[in-house]
């Protein structure tokens, strides 16, 4: 079986279930070490959908309702909620200010 369709029958599994152990897995789907390893690479990893707990269980947290594509990646995600600032931060450090002009001074008077 193509290892994406055994990805996609894992979250209906735990979607329905909320969490199953590896084992289980490994009886049921008939996979090897190395499969179970991509599966929790796939969903814990790549998707942040299910976490491990204690090397033994899958547990599903997260909920894929909206379809892959619309999902943002986590780095793009963490941008939009930060807070912007005005005016944009630079990596240069900035300029020191220019000394006053002394003619300003004479042709308009000193400020307040």
């Amino acid at each position: 079986m193509d290892l994406l369709a055994v990805v996609d029958q894992v979250i209906e599994l735990l979607r329905s279930r909320g969490r199953v152990s590896y084992r289980v897995l490994k009886l049921q789907l008939q996979l090897d070490d190395d499969a179970i390893e991509a599966l929790k690479d796939e969903l814990i990893y790549a998707q942040h959908v299910a976490v491990d707990e204690e090397g033994r269980v899958l547990v599903w947290t997260g909920n894929l309702t909206l379809p892959r594509l619309q999902l943002l990646p986590r780095a793009h995600q963490d941008r939009l909620a930060a807070k912007p600032t005005w005016p944009p931060r630079s990596s240069r450090a900035s300029p020191s200010p220019a000394p006053p002009d002394p003619s300003f001074s004479e042709r308009f008077g000193s400020p307040c």
